[in-house]
């Protein structure tokens, strides 16, 4: 049938790694290659979540607030079924450990070269972090109980400090759980970046 021609042609079909990767991109191919390869062969846009609407909708604020500060009175989220699951968190990080730390700057674009490829993405938070033997702290919000992968972590660290000039030793990684006022600091090495791409095992 049409239909197991279609699939025997999509298991035998090689598929070229673009030379362009988003992070969010990044992280599907290490997740699962064979999904990955087969997304790029469908080109089918997914209707997001509900969780990572409030997600964006949750780093469209904090955007707004550090460049335009506002009273939590003041912001006003879009009506959705989720209003109240961003309300809950805008709630949270008001009365957070970053709420009154300023930031070098939030959801910082970048295009970061490595090897053939070029990643491309947004920092959610960069904060001047002089702890230990660190100048700069990269941090990403999670807005849900979800599992954390540090290869975004990675990106984002060696992203900044090929924009910085610097080792990127000097410059520690977190998640910053919004609900739970939790920062968890993890290990970003470079190394997750290139095993991602090569497609190999974590060793």
């Amino acid at each position: 049938t049409h239909l197991t021609q279609l699939q025997t042609r999509r298991r035998t079909q090689t598929v070229q790694l673009p030379d362009g990767l988003s992070v969010t991109a990044l992280m599907a191919l290490r997740r699962d290659e064979q999904e990955f390869a087969a997304s790029l062969l469908r080109r089918m846009p997914r209707r997001p979540s509900t969780a990572t609407r409030v997600g964006i909708r949750f780093h469209t604020w904090l955007q707004e607030r550090f460049e335009l500060p506002a009273a939590l009175d003041e912001v006003t989220p879009e009506p959705s079924v989720a209003s109240d699951e961003l309300t809950a968190l805008i709630a949270a990080f008001e009365a957070g450990q970053f709420a009154h730390r300023v930031p070098l700057g939030v959801e910082v674009p970048f295009l970061m070269r490595r090897g053939p490829h070029v990643l491309r993405g947004r920092i959610d938070a960069v904060y001047r972090w002089e702890e230990g033997s660190y100048r700069f702290l990269v941090v990403d919000w999670k807005t849900t109980d979800g599992a954390a992968n540090p290869l975004q972590l990675a990106v984002y660290r060696q992203a900044w400090a090929e924009a910085q000039g610097i080792d990127s030793a000097l410059v520690a990684a977190a998640f910053y759980h919004v609900a739970s006022d939790a920062l968890r600091f993890v290990a970003a090495p470079a190394s997750l970046i290139d095993r991602a791409i090569a497609g190999r095992e974590q060793a």
